[in-house]
């Protein structure tokens, strides 16, 4: 039999699995087009958890970017773009078949790493502060946030 402050524990390790399941945060990638005023076009989006990643850009984000950048500034972005999402790709296929206890997130989409970017990379491509959030992130999750941040189409 289990003592009050014994049951407690348990009750409190229970919870602290439960959140850390279900935690998970996502930010939003902008473009900066007018650097001198902070004007920006969000053009893409991280959710991570700790089964998964997911990230997508919008191309009808880009086309609009594209016309209010130099082509240098544009292909650079695009290179950028391209990379996080080999990168999140990677991350997918390396979670796949993994144990969900055992699962280390990349530091590249850890939510310090984004808090990180979000303070200092203040370049072309910006980073939201990460929000934290209590679903279990999966396809249909991400293409809610998508469509409500970045692109509705």
């Amino acid at each position: 039999m289990l003592s009050a402050k014994n049951l407690f524990k348990v009750m409190y390790f229970c919870i602290l699995h439960i959140q850390k399941i279900m935690r998970s945060h996502f930010s939003i990638l902008f473009a900066t087009i007018r650097p001198d005023i902070e004007e920006k076009i969000s053009v893409g989006l991280i959710l991570v958890d700790s089964n998964s990643v997911f990230f997508r850009y919008s191309e009808n984000k880009l086309t609009i970017v594209k016309e209010l950048l130099t082509l240098p500034a544009f292909e650079y972005l695009n290179e950028i773009l391209h990379q996080i999402s080999k990168e999140a790709n990677g991350e997918k296929e390396k979670l796949k078949g993994v144990k969900t206890e055992s699962r280390p997130i990349s530091q590249s989409f850890s939510l310090g790493y984004l808090d990180y970017l979000s303070r200092y990379s203040n370049n072309l491509l910006t980073f939201s502060s990460p929000k934290i959030i209590d679903l279990q992130t999966d396809e249909q999750l991400f293409e809610r946030l998508f469509k409500k941040y970045i692109d509705e189409k």
